[in-house]
């Protein structure tokens, strides 16, 4: 038993959450067994009674599908990820419910490497460290004159900028131990999957 399994490519730059429901198998395909010999043979022909639906139960869905970009510089340069989530209460639809991205880290002369503001919850370096972000507009209101002042104008397109919220945030704090803070609109699940593709090292990243 099982609640969650995570794929990747062969490059380690794609994973994929599924959720424990049964693997999708093709319409009208044989149903093969063991008999008592060890030969393979059919038991069974379309995959249309009630006693396979019961056996298979709902089909797995996809939870989140996460990327990493190829990473030029190697180790010495910081991941870039994206992850889209998807819902995990049985939403049919198939789009996406959020989109994730990673913080932007800065580059620091002190430390000579690229660093993210942790506030204290991650205390090694590694580049499995990450912060993942999701992108708001801050609400606008009364901003269409079209005689607004300079000044009111400059105002207004800052307080248009994009707001990051930190919704994931993963990291060292010792030789072995890692921590994970993550919130809504993300489930346990999901957050622990994006931690879990940090450690593919693929030569892609």
């Amino acid at each position: 038993s099982y609640v969650g399994k995570l794929k990747a490519n062969s490059s380690g730059t794609r994973f994929e959450l599924l959720d424990s429901g049964s693997r999708p198998r093709a319409w009208g395909t044989a149903r093969h067994a063991m008999n008592a010999f060890g030969s393979d043979v059919v038991i069974g022909g379309h995959i249309t009674d009630a006693d396979d639906d019961r056996e298979l139960g709902p089909p797995r869905r996809v939870l989140a599908d996460i990327r990493y970009a190829v990473n030029v510089l190697g180790a010495r340069g910081p991941r870039s990820m994206s992850a889209a989530l998807f819902s995990t209460e049985g939403d049919a639809s198939g789009a996406p419910t959020d989109a994730l991205e990673t913080a932007k880290p800065t580059w620091s002369a002190a430390c000579s490497a690229y660093v993210l503001n942790f506030n204290g919850r991650v205390t090694r370096p590694s580049v499995k460290n990450f912060q993942l972000v999701r992108r708001r507009m801050r609400a606008s209101s009364s901003r269409r004159g079209t005689e607004a002042s300079a000044d009111a104008t400059s105002t207004h397109d800052e307080d248009d900028e994009d707001e990051d919220e930190i919704v994931v945030q993963f990291g060292r704090v010792d030789d072995d131990l890692f921590t994970l803070d993550f919130a809504h609109p993300l489930s346990p699940l999901q957050a622990f999957a994006t931690c879990l593709s940090a450690f593919e090292s693929k030569f892609a990243r």
